[in-house]
């Protein structure tokens, strides 16, 4: 007997992540939103003319460290392989409480995981999912599937 199920809802859970799980998901803290992982400097040429550029908070430092640190690990024990090539990233954020927040404000999670993960973040589509939300435990879970795996 057919299934009326189509290849579009076959396979995916509450909150849009696709049923299929190859790998357990990276997990890593929330990074800071671009908003708060950079700020705006005072610099002088050579020929001492002043510009303004923008450059990583401390706190953005230190998240991208610990994001290194943990996606390393967690490449080493799944024995990932850099992408070269197309990589869906599905993400669920978990966020500590109901204030309302961008899933797509964080240009640092895909700069953290370059060079780790892929070569490049251009690389990577990410796909993010309902935010939920953890009061002791925010998160952020990212699954990663080649386009041949879904």
């Amino acid at each position: 007997m057919p299934s009326d199920t189509t290849a579009s809802t076959r396979g995916v859970m509450p909150g849009g992540l696709p049923a299929l799980r190859l790998r357990p998901p990276l997990v890593l803290p929330i990074p800071p939103s671009y908003n708060h992982a950079y700020k705006i400097i005072r610099r002088r040429n050579d020929e001492g003319k002043t510009y303004y550029s923008l450059a990583l908070t401390d706190t953005a430092n230190v998240w991208l460290e610990e994001a290194a640190l943990k996606a390393k690990l967690w490449a080493r024990s799944q024995r990932w392989v850099i992408h070269k090539d197309w990589l869906i990233v599905w993400y669920q954020v978990y966020y500590p409480d109901y204030i309302r927040r961008d899933t797509h404000n964080y240009k640092l999670l895909w700069d953290g995981l370059e060079d780790i993960i892929y070569i490049n973040d251009s690389w990577a589509l990410p796909r993010p999912a309902i935010p939920r939300y953890d009061r002791r435990n925010p998160r952020v879970e990212l699954h990663f599937y080649t386009p041949d795996e879904l």
